[in-house]
């Protein structure tokens, strides 16, 4: 409710703080998504291909299964 009830400034959950237990990369892209400028924001081309680098390539995670069903 809080991001669609459009709240100033922008509502965003907060992160864990950076340790071995969080991926870094994954913690930039999630900033970058969350980028106020919506021109600045990655596009989902950005975002999977991002994804995909973060897991070094590896299908197995759910949402990859599921990204490659629908692209077939």
């Amino acid at each position: 409710m809080r991001v669609s009830g459009g709240e100033t400034p922008p509502f965003r959950p907060p992160i864990p703080p950076d340790d071995t237990t969080n991926d870094i990369q994954l913690i930039e892209l999630m900033r970058d998504c969350w980028d106020e400028q919506a021109t600045l924001r990655p596009d989902f081309s950005t975002i999977r291909n991002r994804f995909v680098a973060i897991n070094k390539g590896k299908y197995d995670m759910m949402h990859d299964i599921v990204y490659q069903a629908a692209v077939r």
